[in-house]
């Protein structure tokens, strides 16, 4: 698969990911099948890997670890992942969050780093708690390499908090539906028209 240089990232992304969220199980365990499907993706270079914290009950960032972290060389992929900003009361819950989700993935830093599945209440609630400090925070530390966010909410919303920050990238869902009847036209025009990256 040939990658695309993205400028304003500095970095070449292969332009099909793969979303380690639904996949198959068996028991308490990945089925073989899961491994062979990773696998296959990475012969094929695709070399971005999506996950939550919440993933597979907890578990897809754990899969990242054994099938991808610890079989290949780590510049060979991308791993994004998203705080969960529902389960942060505070700063103290972030950074307990954060450090679960390096220790699930096996690494000393995520490439790219969302706040998951935000919407104008969740924004207005995470900010208030000061989500951007802690995230400047890891990104000196080098913990963090590209800050974004997931979004589900209308264009006006994308509008307000992308004023907020310097975002490296935004994370919309687009599909047939949500392009004409949810919105996600606009949110991607807006993107479009301000040279944000997107990843949908």
């Amino acid at each position: 698969m040939e990658k695309r240089y993205i400028r304003q990232l500095g970095m070449e992304l292969s332009p099909l990911g793969f979303g380690v969220m639904r996949l198959p199980m068996e028991g308490d365990g990945f089925s073989e099948e899961v491994y062979t499907l990773l696998d296959k993706a990475m012969e094929e270079g695709i070399n971005y890997y999506d996950t939550a914290y919440p993933y597979l009950q907890g578990k897809s960032e754990v899969l990242i670890r054994e099938a991808l972290v610890k079989r290949y060389e780590r510049g060979r992929f991308y791993i994004a992942d998203k705080l969960p900003v529902w389960e942060c009361r505070d700063l103290e819950d972030m950074e307990r969050i954060f450090q679960i989700q390096l220790e699930r993935l096996g690494v000393d830093h995520i490439d790219f780093y969302l706040l998951h599945g935000l919407h104008k209440k969740r924004w207005e609630d995470i900010y208030e708690k000061g989500v951007l400090d802690f995230l400047e925070k890891k990104k000196r530390e080098g913990r963090i390499r590209k800050i974004g966010f997931s979004f589900h909410d209308t264009a006006d919303v994308l509008a307000q908090i992308e004023e907020k920050y310097q975002w490296d990238f935004i994370q919309l869902q687009i599909n047939y539906y949500d392009w004409e009847m949810i919105g996600a036209r606009e949110c991607y025009e807006y993107l479009a028209d301000r040279n944000i990256p997107c990843m949908v």
